[in-house]
């Protein structure tokens, strides 16, 4: 999955996330990224939910080790193969 592809996924799954009564397909899409963000470790996780402002660092319950940059690229790597698993394209 393109890296391009990936961040629409993380968009949408952002929006979906502010607005969970979005409709079809976006609310769909939503749902399946989140059941793939649940399957990774928490430090990529939070690196996710950090750069996508759904909290901050100062309310994490985990902190990530170096930087939140290098966590973030390689949860988005991640993500790429999990979604692309579950047949998202």
């Amino acid at each position: 999955m393109s890296d391009d592809r990936v961040e629409w996924h993380l968009w949408n799954w952002g929006r979906w996330h502010r607005t969970p009564t979005e409709c079809y397909p976006n609310h769909s899409a939503g749902e399946a990224t989140e059941a793939a963000l649940n399957g990774m470790a928490p430090r990529l996780r939070l690196a996710i939910y950090m750069q996508y402002g759904i909290v901050t660092h100062a309310g994490a319950v985990y902190r990530i080790r170096g930087s939140v940059e290098a966590a973030f690229a390689e949860a988005k790597s991640a993500l790429a193969i999990l979604l692309s698993q579950r047949g998202m394209f």
